[in-house]
Protein backbone atom coordinates (compact mmCIF):
# COMPACT_ATOMS: atom_id res chain seq x y z
CA UNK A 1 0.00 0.00 0.00
CA UNK A 2 2.81 2.39 0.99
CA UNK A 3 4.33 1.74 -2.34
CA UNK A 4 1.25 2.47 -4.52
CA UNK A 5 1.21 5.95 -2.15
CA UNK A 6 4.70 6.67 -3.01
CA UNK A 7 4.27 5.95 -6.89
CA UNK A 8 1.32 7.47 -7.15
CA UNK A 9 3.09 10.88 -5.34
CA UNK A 10 5.59 11.04 -7.47
CA UNK A 11 3.68 10.61 -10.77
CA UNK A 12 1.29 13.11 -9.59
CA UNK A 13 4.23 15.66 -9.74
CA UNK A 14 5.48 14.82 -13.03
CA UNK A 15 2.29 15.62 -13.96
CA UNK A 16 1.96 18.92 -12.07
CA UNK A 17 5.12 19.73 -13.57
CA UNK A 18 4.60 18.77 -17.41
CA UNK A 19 1.43 20.87 -16.86
CA UNK A 20 2.68 23.63 -15.10
CA UNK A 21 5.94 24.11 -16.97
CA UNK A 22 7.23 26.80 -19.49
CA UNK A 23 5.96 26.92 -22.69
CA UNK A 24 9.72 25.90 -23.55
CA UNK A 25 10.21 22.89 -21.76
CA UNK A 26 10.42 20.42 -24.00
CA UNK A 27 7.42 17.49 -24.79
CA UNK A 28 9.81 14.80 -26.09
CA UNK A 29 12.00 15.53 -22.78
CA UNK A 30 9.01 14.51 -20.32
CA UNK A 31 7.65 11.87 -22.29
CA UNK A 32 11.38 10.69 -21.29
CA UNK A 33 11.28 11.38 -17.80
CA UNK A 34 7.71 9.85 -17.91
CA UNK A 35 8.54 6.35 -19.24
CA UNK A 36 11.66 6.08 -17.20
CA UNK A 37 9.72 6.86 -13.92
CA UNK A 38 7.39 4.10 -14.79
CA UNK A 39 9.59 2.05 -15.25
CA UNK A 40 11.25 2.65 -12.01
CA UNK A 41 7.64 2.25 -10.19
CA UNK A 42 7.55 -1.12 -11.93
CA UNK A 43 10.59 -2.21 -10.77
CA UNK A 44 9.61 -1.21 -7.04
CA UNK A 45 6.17 -2.88 -6.95
CA UNK A 46 8.47 -6.29 -7.44
CA UNK A 47 11.09 -5.82 -4.77
CA UNK A 48 10.71 -6.44 -1.23
CA UNK A 49 9.46 -3.40 -0.31
CA UNK A 50 11.80 -2.65 2.57
CA UNK A 51 13.62 0.92 3.66
CA UNK A 52 16.68 0.61 1.82
CA UNK A 53 15.03 0.25 -1.75
CA UNK A 54 12.41 3.00 -1.31
CA UNK A 55 15.75 5.37 -0.61
CA UNK A 56 17.26 3.52 -3.77
CA UNK A 57 14.28 4.16 -5.86
CA UNK A 58 13.59 7.91 -4.82
CA UNK A 59 17.46 8.36 -5.79
CA UNK A 60 16.43 7.27 -9.12
CA UNK A 61 13.62 9.61 -9.17
CA UNK A 62 15.30 12.69 -8.32
CA UNK A 63 17.73 11.72 -10.69
CA UNK A 64 15.09 11.95 -13.24
CA UNK A 65 13.84 15.23 -11.91
CA UNK A 66 17.09 16.78 -11.86
CA UNK A 67 17.60 15.93 -15.44
CA UNK A 68 14.33 18.07 -16.39
CA UNK A 69 15.17 21.01 -14.08
CA UNK A 70 18.65 20.96 -15.71
CA UNK A 71 17.05 20.96 -19.38
CA UNK A 72 14.48 24.06 -18.28
CA UNK A 73 18.32 26.17 -17.43
CA UNK A 74 19.85 24.98 -21.13
CA UNK A 75 16.10 26.28 -21.96
CA UNK A 76 16.38 29.68 -20.06
CA UNK A 77 20.22 29.97 -21.64
CA UNK A 78 18.67 30.83 -25.22
CA UNK A 79 15.96 33.00 -24.53
CA UNK A 80 16.87 36.77 -26.01
CA UNK A 81 17.95 38.78 -23.44
CA UNK A 82 17.10 42.65 -24.17
CA UNK A 83 20.26 45.08 -23.72
CA UNK A 84 21.03 48.89 -24.51
CA UNK A 85 24.64 49.31 -26.59
CA UNK A 86 26.77 51.92 -26.34
CA UNK A 87 29.31 52.92 -29.67
CA UNK A 88 33.44 53.99 -28.91
CA UNK A 89 33.53 57.84 -28.83
CA UNK A 90 36.32 59.65 -30.69
CA UNK A 91 37.63 62.38 -28.60
CA UNK A 92 40.60 63.53 -26.73
CA UNK A 93 41.62 62.17 -22.98
CA UNK A 94 43.52 62.99 -20.95
CA UNK A 95 46.17 61.17 -17.47
CA UNK A 96 45.99 63.03 -14.11
CA UNK A 97 46.95 62.58 -10.89
CA UNK A 98 44.50 65.14 -8.51
CA UNK A 99 46.36 66.41 -4.66
CA UNK A 100 44.30 68.82 -2.21
CA UNK A 101 46.60 71.86 -1.52
CA UNK A 102 46.04 76.00 -0.30
CA UNK A 103 46.67 78.42 -2.56
CA UNK A 104 49.70 80.70 -1.63
CA UNK A 105 51.33 83.93 -3.54
CA UNK A 106 53.99 82.68 -5.33
CA UNK A 107 55.77 85.58 -4.04
CA UNK A 108 55.71 87.15 -0.35
CA UNK A 109 58.08 89.71 1.65
CA UNK A 110 57.58 89.96 5.09
CA UNK A 111 58.90 93.40 5.59
CA UNK A 112 60.65 94.30 8.63
CA UNK A 113 61.64 97.38 10.53
CA UNK A 114 65.64 98.53 10.92
CA UNK A 115 64.43 101.18 13.61
CA UNK A 116 63.34 99.62 16.99
CA UNK A 117 61.16 102.21 18.33
CA UNK A 118 56.84 102.93 18.50
CA UNK A 119 55.09 103.22 15.18
CA UNK A 120 53.97 106.29 14.72
CA UNK A 121 51.41 105.77 12.30
CA UNK A 122 49.97 103.58 9.10
CA UNK A 123 49.68 103.86 6.32
CA UNK A 124 47.91 100.76 4.41
CA UNK A 125 45.40 98.30 5.33
CA UNK A 126 45.38 94.70 4.76
CA UNK A 127 44.00 94.05 1.07
CA UNK A 128 45.24 97.86 -0.15
CA UNK A 129 47.56 97.07 -3.17
CA UNK A 130 50.97 99.28 -3.09
CA UNK A 131 53.40 99.76 -5.65
CA UNK A 132 57.28 99.19 -4.94
CA UNK A 133 58.60 102.20 -3.24
CA UNK A 134 55.07 103.24 -1.63
CA UNK A 135 55.25 103.77 2.46
CA UNK A 136 54.02 101.35 5.02
CA UNK A 137 54.81 102.30 8.01
CA UNK A 138 56.19 105.32 9.68
CA UNK A 139 58.28 104.36 12.48
CA UNK A 140 58.82 107.59 15.51
CA UNK A 141 61.51 109.66 14.67
CA UNK A 142 62.52 112.46 16.79
CA UNK A 143 65.90 110.48 17.90
CA UNK A 144 66.96 110.27 14.59
CA UNK A 145 65.77 114.17 13.60
CA UNK A 146 68.16 115.56 16.69
CA UNK A 147 70.92 112.72 15.42
CA UNK A 148 70.91 114.06 11.74
CA UNK A 149 71.27 117.54 13.03
CA UNK A 150 73.85 117.32 15.35
CA UNK A 151 75.37 115.33 12.11
CA UNK A 152 75.32 117.96 9.85
CA UNK A 153 76.85 120.35 12.71
CA UNK A 154 79.68 118.29 12.60
CA UNK A 155 79.81 118.12 8.62
CA UNK A 156 79.81 121.84 8.49
CA UNK A 157 82.18 122.49 11.59
CA UNK A 158 84.52 119.77 10.15
CA UNK A 159 84.26 121.51 6.38
CA UNK A 160 85.01 125.13 7.64
CA UNK A 161 87.95 123.31 9.50
CA UNK A 162 89.27 122.04 6.75
CA UNK A 163 88.85 124.77 4.38
CA UNK A 164 91.27 127.28 6.53
CA UNK A 165 93.54 124.54 6.32
CA UNK A 166 93.10 124.12 2.57
CA UNK A 167 93.89 127.84 2.42
CA UNK A 168 97.05 128.11 4.89
CA UNK A 169 98.33 124.73 2.98
CA UNK A 170 98.08 126.68 -0.09
CA UNK A 171 99.82 129.36 1.10
CA UNK A 172 102.65 127.32 2.83
CA UNK A 173 103.18 124.96 -0.54
CA UNK A 174 104.25 128.30 -2.76
CA UNK A 175 106.28 129.40 0.35
CA UNK A 176 107.93 126.25 -0.03
CA UNK A 177 108.46 126.39 -3.53
CA UNK A 178 110.20 129.67 -3.20
CA UNK A 179 112.19 127.62 -0.95
CA UNK A 180 110.80 130.42 2.09
CA UNK A 181 110.03 127.85 4.24
CA UNK A 182 111.69 124.82 5.80
CA UNK A 183 110.82 121.18 4.65
CA UNK A 184 109.67 120.21 8.54
CA UNK A 185 107.00 123.43 8.39
CA UNK A 186 105.73 122.18 5.12
CA UNK A 187 105.54 118.88 6.03
CA UNK A 188 104.14 119.59 9.19
CA UNK A 189 100.95 121.50 7.19
CA UNK A 190 100.90 118.51 4.80
CA UNK A 191 99.67 116.43 7.97
CA UNK A 192 97.26 119.11 9.25
CA UNK A 193 95.80 118.93 6.13
CA UNK A 194 95.31 115.31 5.99
CA UNK A 195 93.63 115.11 9.28
CA UNK A 196 91.45 117.98 8.54
CA UNK A 197 90.42 116.26 5.37
CA UNK A 198 89.98 113.15 7.41
CA UNK A 199 87.65 114.25 10.18
CA UNK A 200 85.75 115.99 7.32
CA UNK A 201 85.05 112.50 5.69
CA UNK A 202 84.44 110.93 9.10
CA UNK A 203 81.80 113.98 10.05
CA UNK A 204 79.71 113.23 6.14
CA UNK A 205 80.02 109.67 6.94
CA UNK A 206 77.94 110.00 10.32
CA UNK A 207 75.92 112.34 8.10
CA UNK A 208 75.32 109.75 5.73
CA UNK A 209 74.41 107.27 8.85
CA UNK A 210 72.30 109.37 10.19
CA UNK A 211 70.35 110.45 7.39
CA UNK A 212 70.34 106.18 6.75
CA UNK A 213 68.94 105.77 9.87
CA UNK A 214 65.97 109.05 9.78
CA UNK A 215 64.98 107.22 6.19
CA UNK A 216 65.00 103.59 7.61
CA UNK A 217 62.14 105.24 9.84
CA UNK A 218 59.64 105.26 6.72
CA UNK A 219 59.48 101.39 6.13
CA UNK A 220 58.36 101.44 2.55
CA UNK A 221 57.12 98.44 -0.09
CA UNK A 222 60.24 96.17 -1.60
CA UNK A 223 57.49 95.02 -4.22
CA UNK A 224 54.31 95.99 -5.43
CA UNK A 225 51.03 93.62 -4.20
CA UNK A 226 48.72 93.54 -2.27
CA UNK A 227 48.91 93.82 1.71
CA UNK A 228 48.02 90.67 2.82
CA UNK A 229 49.12 90.52 6.40
CA UNK A 230 49.46 93.15 9.49
CA UNK A 231 50.65 92.46 12.61
CA UNK A 232 50.90 95.45 14.76
CA UNK A 233 48.86 99.10 15.20
CA UNK A 234 49.83 102.63 15.59
CA UNK A 235 51.53 103.06 18.86
CA UNK A 236 52.81 99.51 19.43
CA UNK A 237 56.54 99.57 19.69
CA UNK A 238 58.19 97.84 16.37
CA UNK A 239 60.48 95.15 17.51
CA UNK A 240 63.65 94.48 14.88
CA UNK A 241 62.57 90.41 14.85
CA UNK A 242 58.79 90.27 14.06
CA UNK A 243 57.74 91.16 10.39
CA UNK A 244 54.93 94.59 10.68
CA UNK A 245 53.65 93.45 7.29
CA UNK A 246 53.48 91.12 4.43
CA UNK A 247 53.20 91.91 0.82
CA UNK A 248 52.17 89.49 -1.73
CA UNK A 249 52.15 89.18 -5.79
CA UNK A 250 48.66 88.12 -6.65
CA UNK A 251 49.48 87.63 -10.99
CA UNK A 252 50.65 84.43 -10.13
CA UNK A 253 49.92 82.21 -7.00
CA UNK A 254 51.13 78.58 -5.93
CA UNK A 255 50.18 75.23 -4.27
CA UNK A 256 52.40 73.03 -2.14
CA UNK A 257 51.21 69.41 -2.79
CA UNK A 258 52.69 66.56 -0.82
CA UNK A 259 52.39 63.59 -3.19
CA UNK A 260 52.92 60.39 -1.99
CA UNK A 261 55.71 58.01 -3.23
CA UNK A 262 54.27 55.61 -6.18
CA UNK A 263 53.08 59.35 -7.84
CA UNK A 264 56.42 61.00 -7.87
CA UNK A 265 57.97 59.16 -10.63
CA UNK A 266 55.02 60.40 -13.07
CA UNK A 267 55.76 63.69 -12.61
CA UNK A 268 57.94 66.18 -14.16
CA UNK A 269 58.63 69.74 -14.18
CA UNK A 270 56.58 72.20 -17.17
CA UNK A 271 53.64 69.66 -16.81
CA UNK A 272 50.70 71.52 -16.82
CA UNK A 273 47.42 71.34 -14.07
CA UNK A 274 44.56 72.68 -13.75
CA UNK A 275 43.32 74.15 -10.49
CA UNK A 276 39.42 74.08 -9.13
CA UNK A 277 38.26 76.10 -6.03
CA UNK A 278 35.29 75.47 -4.19
CA UNK A 279 34.44 78.72 -3.27
CA UNK A 280 34.31 79.98 -7.44
CA UNK A 281 32.56 76.78 -8.61
CA UNK A 282 32.49 76.67 -12.48
CA UNK A 283 35.60 77.96 -13.06
CA UNK A 284 39.02 76.11 -13.83
CA UNK A 285 42.90 77.95 -13.31
CA UNK A 286 45.44 76.91 -15.51
CA UNK A 287 49.19 76.62 -14.35
CA UNK A 288 52.25 74.26 -14.48
CA UNK A 289 54.84 72.36 -11.87
CA UNK A 290 57.57 74.60 -10.83
CA UNK A 291 59.67 72.74 -8.50
CA UNK A 292 59.75 68.54 -7.45
CA UNK A 293 61.68 68.01 -4.14
CA UNK A 294 64.92 65.73 -4.74
CA UNK A 295 63.74 63.77 -1.31
CA UNK A 296 60.84 62.41 0.34
CA UNK A 297 59.84 63.16 3.64
CA UNK A 298 60.79 60.09 5.57
CA UNK A 299 57.67 60.45 8.34
CA UNK A 300 54.81 60.64 5.68
CA UNK A 301 56.37 59.01 2.87
CA UNK A 302 55.74 62.10 0.54
CA UNK A 303 57.55 64.67 -2.18
CA UNK A 304 56.70 68.39 -1.61
CA UNK A 305 55.96 69.45 -5.18
CA UNK A 306 55.16 73.23 -5.86
CA UNK A 307 52.29 73.85 -8.80
CA UNK A 308 52.41 77.83 -9.74
CA UNK A 309 49.06 78.77 -11.00
CA UNK A 310 48.30 81.46 -13.32
CA UNK A 311 45.50 84.31 -11.36
CA UNK A 312 45.40 87.08 -13.82
CA UNK A 313 42.45 89.41 -12.29
CA UNK A 314 43.62 88.03 -9.13
CA UNK A 315 40.06 85.90 -8.16
CA UNK A 316 42.26 83.75 -6.22
CA UNK A 317 43.42 84.62 -2.77
CA UNK A 318 45.82 83.30 -0.68
CA UNK A 319 44.90 80.54 1.84
CA UNK A 320 42.10 79.32 -0.34
CA UNK A 321 41.03 75.49 -0.54
CA UNK A 322 41.83 73.67 -4.10
CA UNK A 323 42.16 70.64 -6.10
CA UNK A 324 44.84 70.72 -8.31
CA UNK A 325 45.02 68.32 -11.27
CA UNK A 326 48.24 68.01 -12.82
CA UNK A 327 48.17 66.27 -16.38
CA UNK A 328 50.53 63.90 -17.22
CA UNK A 329 49.77 62.48 -20.82
CA UNK A 330 46.84 63.78 -22.95
CA UNK A 331 45.44 62.38 -25.77
CA UNK A 332 43.63 64.62 -28.65
CA UNK A 333 42.74 61.45 -31.00
CA UNK A 334 40.96 58.89 -28.89
CA UNK A 335 38.77 56.21 -28.72
CA UNK A 336 37.34 55.69 -25.57
CA UNK A 337 34.69 54.17 -23.59
CA UNK A 338 32.98 54.73 -20.59
CA UNK A 339 34.57 53.06 -17.48
CA UNK A 340 31.41 51.83 -16.01
CA UNK A 341 30.36 49.60 -19.11
CA UNK A 342 33.91 47.71 -18.86
CA UNK A 343 34.14 44.50 -16.59
CA UNK A 344 38.25 44.19 -14.66
CA UNK A 345 39.38 41.35 -13.73
CA UNK A 346 42.14 40.98 -11.21
CA UNK A 347 44.39 37.98 -11.37
CA UNK A 348 47.72 36.93 -10.25
CA UNK A 349 50.55 35.88 -12.60
CA UNK A 350 53.67 34.31 -11.10
CA UNK A 351 57.44 33.79 -12.65
CA UNK A 352 57.94 30.23 -13.74
CA UNK A 353 61.63 30.92 -12.68
CA UNK A 354 61.06 32.10 -9.77
CA UNK A 355 58.00 30.95 -7.92
CA UNK A 356 58.26 33.44 -5.01
CA UNK A 357 57.71 36.55 -7.64
CA UNK A 358 54.38 37.47 -8.58
CA UNK A 359 52.57 39.66 -10.16
CA UNK A 360 49.15 41.56 -9.97
CA UNK A 361 47.50 41.86 -13.24
CA UNK A 362 44.22 43.51 -14.36
CA UNK A 363 42.18 42.16 -17.64
CA UNK A 364 39.93 44.40 -19.09
CA UNK A 365 36.78 43.27 -21.14
CA UNK A 366 33.10 43.92 -22.37
CA UNK A 367 30.53 42.36 -24.46
CA UNK A 368 29.73 43.60 -28.10
CA UNK A 369 26.64 42.75 -29.96
CA UNK A 370 27.19 41.23 -33.60
CA UNK A 371 24.26 39.38 -35.33
CA UNK A 372 21.94 39.56 -32.04
CA UNK A 373 24.40 37.61 -30.38
CA UNK A 374 27.05 38.85 -27.88
CA UNK A 375 30.44 38.37 -27.89
CA UNK A 376 32.91 38.38 -25.18
CA UNK A 377 35.97 41.15 -26.17
CA UNK A 378 39.62 41.59 -23.95
CA UNK A 379 40.64 45.61 -24.56
CA UNK A 380 43.77 46.54 -24.74
CA UNK A 381 43.37 49.96 -22.47
CA UNK A 382 45.31 53.00 -22.78
CA UNK A 383 44.96 56.47 -20.74
CA UNK A 384 42.04 55.52 -17.74
CA UNK A 385 40.65 58.03 -15.84
CA UNK A 386 38.15 58.42 -13.33
CA UNK A 387 34.92 57.82 -15.88
CA UNK A 388 36.93 57.17 -19.01
CA UNK A 389 38.91 54.03 -20.19
CA UNK A 390 40.50 54.68 -23.71
CA UNK A 391 40.52 51.64 -25.90
CA UNK A 392 43.94 51.09 -28.26
CA UNK A 393 43.08 47.42 -29.22
CA UNK A 394 40.27 44.91 -28.83
CA UNK A 395 37.82 46.77 -30.37
CA UNK A 396 36.95 47.54 -34.30
CA UNK A 397 35.62 51.41 -34.58
CA UNK A 398 31.68 50.26 -35.77
CA UNK A 399 31.52 47.58 -32.83
CA UNK A 400 28.78 48.24 -30.40
CA UNK A 401 29.36 47.37 -26.89
CA UNK A 402 26.33 46.26 -24.47
CA UNK A 403 25.44 48.77 -21.40
CA UNK A 404 22.08 48.01 -19.73
CA UNK A 405 22.32 44.03 -19.74
CA UNK A 406 25.77 43.47 -19.30
CA UNK A 407 25.72 41.61 -16.16
CA UNK A 408 23.45 39.08 -17.97
CA UNK A 409 25.02 38.16 -20.77
CA UNK A 410 27.63 35.40 -21.62
CA UNK A 411 29.69 34.36 -24.68
CA UNK A 412 27.17 34.11 -27.55
CA UNK A 413 23.91 34.51 -25.53
CA UNK A 414 20.97 35.72 -27.80
CA UNK A 415 20.33 39.01 -27.33
CA UNK A 416 18.02 42.22 -29.00
CA UNK A 417 18.89 45.74 -28.88
CA UNK A 418 16.31 48.17 -27.48
CA UNK A 419 16.26 51.61 -27.39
Amino acid sequence: MKRSMIILLIMTMLTAYSCGGKKEQSELTVRTASEKLLSLGDEFRSSSGELNEARLYLAEVSKVLDGLTMNEERADSIRTIPVTVTQLMHEPISQEIAYLGDIQSSHSVRVYTKVPDRIRSFYVEVGDYVEAGDPLVQIADELLTQAVKQAEAAVSTAQSSFENIEKEFARIEKLYRENAVSQSAFDQMQTQRQIAKNSLDQARAGYNSAAKQFGDALVKSPISGYVTERNFEQGDLAPMQLHLVTVSKVERMKSILNVIERDTPLLKVGEKAIVEVPAIPGREFYGKVTKIAPVLDPQTRTAKVEVEINNPDGTLKPGMFARVRIILSREEDAWVLPKDLVNVQTYMEKDRSDFRSSEILKQYSVYIVENNMSFHRILEPGIITRDRIQVLGGLDREDVVINIGRNLVRDSSLVSIID
